[in-house]
């Protein structure tokens, strides 16, 4: 009797590439995956965008404060001054006592206001005691904003004050 001898061999689904059921290679996945999804040079992009945009922002805060603090200044000029020219004795002595405590304000509190026009109406201290009357003043300045270039401000801002205090009528004038 001869002998037969069978192999049995088993197969399998074996295919050649071993990396046959990857979608891609992995380095064309690599390629690919960051061509869609590279956030490289993002963080440039958005600080060139953003800094120049907070810069402007500071500016504009600067700007707005400027004419906030030289408003209030001015208008604390003016009633300084109304109250000072209440106290005098006659209408000459009212405007120079009032122009002198305005300028000597705005010259200490804000160096921004430049060119301040002083008008003081103290003709109610020529009538006579127990008739009322008040003083008034009005007051203009320039605020240079030249320096503030770039956000839209530039030049020189009209700011005014006025105020008006009435006279004690029993006092002697």
């Amino acid at each position: 009797m001869t002998a037969v001898r069978s192999t049995t061999r088993l197969t399998t689904a074996h295919s050649p590439d071993p990396c046959a059921t990857c979608p891609l290679s992995a380095s064309t996945a690599d390629a690919a995956a960051r061509a869609r999804t590279s956030d490289s040079g993002s963080v440039s992009i958005e600080a060139v965008i953003i800094i120049p945009a907070f810069l402007l922002f500071l500016v504009l805060l600067v700007g707005i404060g400027r004419v906030s603090a030289a408003q209030a200044d001015v208008q604390a000029a003016a009633v300084e001054g109304a109250r000072i020219a209440s106290l005098s004795a006659t209408a000459p002595l009212a405007e120079r006592a009032a122009t002198a405590a305005m300028t000597a304000r705005l010259n200490a509190d804000h160096p921004y206001c430049v060119d301040p026009t002083i008008v003081v109406d103290a003709a109610d201290l020529a009538l006579a005691p127990g008739e009322s009357g008040q003083v008034s003043v009005h007051i203009s300045c320039q605020v240079r904003l030249g320096d503030l270039v770039g956000v839209g401000f530039g030049g020189t801002l009209t700011l005014t004050g006025d105020f008006a205090t009435p006279l004690d009528p029993y006092s002697l004038r």
